[in-house]
């Protein structure tokens, strides 16, 4: 892993929770301050 990489993380939520735009964005921003490197959400779909 290389200074400038990134983490992707694909996130699959409970039926019942809709985090919504702005808390995914937030999730992100806390788990980058956690892990010191950018962190890329996917949110996995549900059929």
């Amino acid at each position: 892993m290389g200074p400038g990489s990134d983490f992707d993380l694909l996130v699959d939520f409970l039926p019942d929770a809709h985090p919504g735009l702005l808390g995914v964005a937030a999730m992100a921003r806390k788990l980058s301050a956690l892990l010191g490197r950018r962190v890329d959400l996917a949110i996995k779909s549900r059929p």
